[in-house]
């Protein structure tokens, strides 16, 4: 099993095509490398745990406790983007980090489903928007696409064919 940002890559790659009209050459790269290490919302979501979880401690945390946080919660998010239901792990492992009470951490684990579906949202749309960027600089956006006035399809994706290539990227994190 997966992630939702995981799950969601074929329909987001072939949106990006079809309906954006990102060359499927920088479709590919760009977000492949955006769903393995851009999630943007997951580390939002790692650095607003460990503000929650110091102001449910009571606790004041310093300049440095907040910059450790969220170098943790970069480094910790590369590390289980396509782990489902990693979160407490992270949040535990954040928590005592930082010298947090790990008793907070029961309440986030109950809404971490609907905050999932919000970081799937924000990491798409970041992927894809960086994908629009380097299209844009490389010039391989197809702005009659993009403008609506023209469709284009791609071949359906075949997962068994990247198959091999996702087992690769997954053994290297």
């Amino acid at each position: 099993m997966r992630s939702p940002a995981s799950v969601t890559f074929p329909t987001v790659l072939r949106n990006a095509v079809e309906k954006v009209g990102i060359s499927r050459r920088v479709a590919d790269f760009t977000l492949s490398i955006g769903m393995t290490m851009g999630s943007c919302g997951a580390v939002l979501n790692y650095t607003i745990v460990v503000l929650f979880l110091a102001q449910a401690g009571g606790v004041d945390l310093t300049i440095g406790q907040v910059v450790l946080g969220m170098a943790l919660a970069i480094l910790l998010n590369m590390g289980t983007i396509t782990v489902p239901g990693g979160f407490p792990v992270v949040a535990m492992f954040l928590a005592t980090s930082v010298g947090l009470p790990i008793e907070a951490v029961g309440l986030l684990i109950a809404v971490d489903w609907f905050t999932g579906v919000l970081r799937t949202f924000l990491n798409v749309n970041g992927d894809t928007l960086v994908a629009m960027l380097v299209a844009q600089n490389t010039n391989e956006i197809d702005r009659d696409v993009y403008n609506g006035t023209k469709s284009v399809t791609t071949e359906e994706i075949d997962l068994e064919e990247r198959r091999e290539t996702f087992e690769r990227a997954d053994a290297a994190d």
